[in-house]
């Protein structure tokens, strides 16, 4: 297959072409996927696969009735796949999986009609979509090193009592009230109750540093929204020692994983770099807000899905005036006629 290289005409040239910078992000979440499979167990796996194999299936499905004459990458089923296994807990019901998909893959670029034609990552609405309508499912986080069974359709109640916790770290610390109920350390190896590939902090970030260095991604967006979302829990903890929960909030709730790998996904990051600037500030601080008064372990899904709807606007707001321009709105037909 003839891979097409990403231009920006007529100005900007690349040699960089939707497979490789696929293949990039595939490679930085690999690691914190492994880690997962071995904190987690076989089930963790057997999600993986899954989500894989329903991601491929939909999209294969929707090029044959929507788009037959159209060449879509696989890969980007395979991520897509691989993103929703990271964000369920391996105690996810099996069956829940293809109705996930589903709307992973329906809303994905690819089926809209290709990259940049979506403003929210699809992946948020799935996690939302799990978390709001399976309130039986969404509390239960497995223990590490407590594998489940990996191919019942469902933990049984006595098996999610045992190995699963519905507290996340953060509520945890803030039911105990003991500042040693949660480690910054613990949060970076991946020894916590957490989804599959939401554990190993260390791991992520290596990921968000390999495509920062390979640049698949802009630095703005993850680097001033994590450093927006310290600052502040540093400047007001909300429990604990500052220099103790600043690091635990950063680490934990999927804030790397939102700030580093969904907000900047291609076409839904704004492309202008000031727009970029704002998106990082606001996205940090909106992280915080929605973890303080909504939820630990949703908050910073949340924000991202905010942020991503106001995306077209920043662009638009922050876009360059041509010289000689007083505004960028589109001619009239009598101006174009010079009338």
């Amino acid at each position: 297959m003839k891979q097409e290289t990403i231009t920006g005409a007529p100005f900007a040239r690349s040699d960089e072409t939707a497979f490789s910078m696929t293949a990039d992000v595939l490679i930085a979440l690999i690691p914190a996927l492994i880690w997962g499979v071995y904190a987690y167990g076989l089930r963790a796996l057997v999600v993986t696969v899954l989500c894989l194999l329903f991601s491929l299936a939909f999209q294969a499905l929707f090029k044959r009735l929507f788009h037959p004459n159209q060449t879509i990458n696989a890969f980007g089923a395979c991520l897509y796949g691989l993103m929703l296994a990271m964000i369920l807990p391996a105690s996810v019901p099996l069956w829940v999986l293809p109705i996930l998909s589903l709307v992973l893959i329906t809303l994905a670029p690819d089926a809209i009609g290709g990259i940049g034609k979506g403003f929210v990552p699809s992946i948020v609405l799935s996690k939302l979509l799990y978390f709001a309508c399976f309130p039986a499912w969404r509390g239960h986080f497995p223990l590490p090193f407590v594998a489940l069974k990996p191919f019942s359709l469902a933990p049984s109640a006595e098996e999610l009592l045992i190995k699963t916790t519905s507290l996340t770290p953060l509520l945890q610390w803030r039911e105990s009230g003991s500042d040693e109920a949660i480690a910054p350390s613990a949060l970076l190896t991946g020894s916590t109750a957490a989804c599959i590939g939401e554990g190993a902090g260390i791991l992520l970030l290596c990921g968000l540093l390999y495509l920062m260095i390979r640049r698949v991604i802009a630095w703005q967006i993850p680097v001033l929204s994590l450093a927006t979302a310290l600052i502040l829990t540093f400047l007001f903890p909300r429990m604990g020692d500052a220099m103790q929960y600043a690091p635990a909030f950063l680490l934990s709730g999927g804030m790397i994983f939102c700030c580093g790998f969904l907000a900047p996904l291609f076409g839904t990051a704004p492309v202008t770099r000031p727009g970029r600037i704002i998106t990082g500030v606001l996205l940090g601080a909106l992280c915080v807000l929605a973890r303080f008064f909504l939820s630990d372990a949703m908050g910073a899904y949340f924000a991202v899905l905010f942020v991503g709807v106001l995306s077209p606007w920043l662009d638009r707001l922050c876009a360059p005036i041509p010289f000689g321009a007083r505004h960028l709105s589109r001619p009239t037909p009598t101006q174009e006629n010079g009338l």
